[in-house]
Protein backbone atom coordinates (compact mmCIF):
# COMPACT_ATOMS: atom_id res chain seq x y z
CA UNK A 1 0.00 0.00 0.00
CA UNK A 2 2.50 2.78 1.01
CA UNK A 3 4.62 1.98 -2.25
CA UNK A 4 1.19 2.43 -4.60
CA UNK A 5 -1.42 4.37 -2.87
CA UNK A 6 0.94 6.05 0.10
CA UNK A 7 3.18 8.82 0.47
CA UNK A 8 6.12 9.18 2.82
CA UNK A 9 5.97 13.01 3.38
CA UNK A 10 9.11 15.11 5.40
CA UNK A 11 8.60 18.98 6.52
CA UNK A 12 10.02 21.59 8.35
CA UNK A 13 7.25 23.03 10.99
CA UNK A 14 7.70 25.83 13.59
CA UNK A 15 6.12 24.45 17.28
CA UNK A 16 3.75 26.42 18.69
CA UNK A 17 5.16 26.24 22.33
CA UNK A 18 8.84 27.67 21.75
CA UNK A 19 8.99 28.01 17.48
CA UNK A 20 11.79 26.15 17.20
CA UNK A 21 11.94 24.50 13.52
CA UNK A 22 11.58 20.71 14.10
CA UNK A 23 11.37 17.78 11.12
CA UNK A 24 8.65 16.17 10.76
CA UNK A 25 8.01 12.49 8.79
CA UNK A 26 4.80 11.02 8.38
CA UNK A 27 3.72 8.05 6.37
CA UNK A 28 0.07 8.70 4.39
CA UNK A 29 -2.65 6.44 2.25
CA UNK A 30 -5.03 7.75 1.26
CA UNK A 31 -8.76 5.61 0.26
CA UNK A 32 -12.26 5.32 0.25
CA UNK A 33 -12.19 1.92 1.75
CA UNK A 34 -12.24 2.45 5.95
CA UNK A 35 -11.79 -1.33 6.42
CA UNK A 36 -8.78 -1.42 4.23
CA UNK A 37 -7.24 1.57 5.99
CA UNK A 38 -8.43 0.26 9.64
CA UNK A 39 -6.53 -3.22 8.52
CA UNK A 40 -3.20 -0.61 7.52
CA UNK A 41 -3.55 0.97 10.88
CA UNK A 42 -3.85 -2.75 12.61
CA UNK A 43 -0.61 -3.86 11.23
CA UNK A 44 1.13 -0.70 12.09
CA UNK A 45 -0.27 -0.86 15.81
CA UNK A 46 -1.02 2.41 15.43
CA UNK A 47 -2.04 6.00 13.28
CA UNK A 48 -4.79 7.91 12.86
CA UNK A 49 -7.78 7.77 10.30
CA UNK A 50 -9.60 11.15 9.25
CA UNK A 51 -12.31 12.44 6.99
CA UNK A 52 -10.67 13.08 3.60
CA UNK A 53 -13.13 15.66 2.20
CA UNK A 54 -16.82 14.69 1.91
CA UNK A 55 -17.45 14.16 -1.98
CA UNK A 56 -19.80 17.14 -3.34
CA UNK A 57 -20.39 15.00 -6.61
CA UNK A 58 -23.09 12.29 -5.65
CA UNK A 59 -21.04 9.22 -7.60
CA UNK A 60 -17.68 10.30 -5.97
CA UNK A 61 -17.13 7.89 -2.76
CA UNK A 62 -15.91 8.73 0.82
CA UNK A 63 -12.53 9.37 0.97
CA UNK A 64 -10.07 8.26 4.18
CA UNK A 65 -6.66 9.28 5.50
CA UNK A 66 -4.57 6.98 7.29
CA UNK A 67 -1.94 9.21 9.11
CA UNK A 68 1.19 7.51 10.66
CA UNK A 69 3.28 10.15 12.28
CA UNK A 70 4.73 8.82 15.92
CA UNK A 71 8.80 8.01 14.69
CA UNK A 72 8.83 5.04 16.39
CA UNK A 73 6.09 3.46 14.77
CA UNK A 74 7.05 4.97 11.29
CA UNK A 75 10.79 3.66 11.62
CA UNK A 76 9.45 -0.27 12.68
CA UNK A 77 6.88 0.20 9.99
CA UNK A 78 9.58 0.94 7.62
CA UNK A 79 11.83 -2.04 8.96
CA UNK A 80 9.12 -4.39 8.27
CA UNK A 81 7.85 -2.85 4.47
CA UNK A 82 11.24 -2.59 3.34
CA UNK A 83 12.12 -5.14 1.75
CA UNK A 84 9.41 -5.28 -0.39
CA UNK A 85 9.32 -1.46 -1.75
CA UNK A 86 10.39 -0.67 -5.41
CA UNK A 87 9.31 2.74 -5.92
CA UNK A 88 9.43 4.46 -2.71
CA UNK A 89 12.82 2.59 -1.21
CA UNK A 90 15.30 5.06 -1.50
CA UNK A 91 12.55 7.40 0.33
CA UNK A 92 11.97 4.94 3.12
CA UNK A 93 16.00 4.22 3.46
CA UNK A 94 16.20 8.37 3.89
CA UNK A 95 13.17 8.23 6.36
CA UNK A 96 14.58 5.72 8.72
CA UNK A 97 17.99 7.87 8.58
CA UNK A 98 16.03 10.75 9.88
CA UNK A 99 14.34 8.78 12.37
CA UNK A 100 17.80 7.31 13.50
CA UNK A 101 18.62 10.92 13.97
CA UNK A 102 15.60 12.10 16.06
CA UNK A 103 15.97 8.93 18.24
CA UNK A 104 19.37 9.31 18.92
CA UNK A 105 18.66 13.32 19.90
CA UNK A 106 15.72 12.42 21.87
CA UNK A 107 17.31 9.41 24.16
CA UNK A 108 20.67 10.95 24.07
CA UNK A 109 19.76 14.84 24.94
CA UNK A 110 16.26 14.62 26.18
CA UNK A 111 12.82 15.15 24.50
CA UNK A 112 13.72 19.58 25.04
CA UNK A 113 17.17 19.44 24.34
CA UNK A 114 18.32 21.54 21.46
CA UNK A 115 20.17 20.53 18.39
CA UNK A 116 23.42 21.51 17.34
CA UNK A 117 23.62 23.00 14.02
CA UNK A 118 25.04 20.21 12.64
CA UNK A 119 22.62 17.85 13.52
CA UNK A 120 19.60 20.39 12.27
CA UNK A 121 22.07 20.36 8.92
CA UNK A 122 21.52 16.39 8.44
CA UNK A 123 17.98 16.88 9.39
CA UNK A 124 17.64 19.51 6.64
CA UNK A 125 19.31 17.16 4.00
CA UNK A 126 17.43 14.01 4.52
CA UNK A 127 13.78 16.28 4.46
CA UNK A 128 14.81 18.00 1.14
CA UNK A 129 16.29 14.52 -0.49
CA UNK A 130 12.46 13.03 0.77
CA UNK A 131 10.54 15.70 -1.02
CA UNK A 132 12.82 15.78 -3.89
CA UNK A 133 12.60 11.61 -4.57
CA UNK A 134 8.28 12.74 -3.36
CA UNK A 135 8.23 15.41 -6.53
CA UNK A 136 10.78 13.36 -8.81
CA UNK A 137 7.88 10.33 -8.39
CA UNK A 138 4.63 12.65 -9.28
CA UNK A 139 6.34 13.87 -12.57
CA UNK A 140 6.73 9.92 -13.68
Amino acid sequence: MIDGEGCIAACWYKTTADQRERAGLQLVISNCSLVLLEECMRVARGGTITVKRKPVNPRHQQQYVWRLHKVGEIRRLLDDIRPYLIAKGQQADLARELCDLQFRAKYTKGASARITDEEQEQRRKLVAEIQALHHRQEGT
